[in-house]
């Protein structure tokens, strides 16, 4: 075999190796967004509707995030919300309106795949453009509020306080030696959230922790997404859970911050 033929052959395998890896890079892709779609929990019919610019809210719709600015003067602090893990951040555009409408400008943080933990610290960039002396709460619902904890605890200096919906704070998002004020709302028929780590975990809050829970709530109402499988069924409708959430949310700001 001459030297030519060999080296044509080792081409055409290094080809055949390069396709065949091509393939399974696309196959896998292909696979991963297909889980992604499907897995995710898109918006309510009202939570479509919250995305409207209407009723003391101008929404702006954005590739990073969704903001929600009060038609008067924002009165402080603004809010930064992580969705919960495969959920559509859309999904929190009724708790987020309702706040902007209260005066409270409100971000709602886009995450990759829907997923908080691919980027806890994407509130670093709502930071550093906020306006001079402009004073932020951070919070989440289910994994959005894990890692907003995560977050808060590596960023104490420059946030005013937590508020954690169906949620918990872990080891690494421990804030119990931090000053900031926290505010923990559970609901009594979660039944994603497990009781026992919510109970152990709660060595990783400040002793002076708000602790509110919701009588006949569940864990998919604190968004606008629908049902969830596993979760407990409700004994009272997402507009209640809603209007409890969002007035619990105001009462904090006003008298704990």
């Amino acid at each position: 075999m001459t030297r030519s033929a060999s080296d044509g052959r080792v081409r055409r395998a290094v080809r055949i190796a390069a396709l065949i890896l091509f393939g399974l890079l696309a196959a896998a892709a292909i696979g991963l967004y297909t889980f992604y779609r499907l897995a995710e929990q898109g918006p309510a019919p009202e939570a479509k509707a919250a995305l409207r610019s209407h009723e003391g809210a101008y929404v702006d719709i954005g590739q990073r995030w969704l903001r929600f600015e009060p038609l008067t003067e924002p009165a402080e602090p603004t809010v930064i919300l992580y969705p919960g893990a495969s959920v559509a951040s859309e999904a929190y555009a009724p708790l987020a309106h309702r706040l902007a409408a209260a005066g409270h400008r409100t971000y709602i943080v886009r995450m990759p795949f829907n997923l908080a933990v691919l980027a806890a610290n994407r509130a670093d960039e709502i930071l550093a453009g906020g306006e001079l002396g402009e004073r932020f709460v951070i919070g989440g619902h289910s994994l959005g509020g894990a890692m907003a904890a995560w977050y808060a605890a590596e960023h104490a200096q420059s946030l005013d306080g937590v508020f954690l919906l169906g949620a918990y704070a872990d080891k690494r998002g421990d804030l119990s030696r931090t000053s900031l004020p926290v505010l923990q709302i559970a609901a009594d028929r979660d039944r994603i959230v497990d009781a026992k780590a919510w109970s152990n975990n709660k060595r990783h809050l400040p002793a002076k922790t708000q602790y509110v829970q919701i009588a006949g709530g569940n864990h998919a109402q604190f968004g606008a997404y629908g049902p969830q499988k596993g979760d407990g069924k409700p004994a009272i409708s997402g507009v209640e859970q809603l209007r409890i959430v969002s007035d619990t949310l105001l009462g904090w700001m006003r008298t704990d911050l």
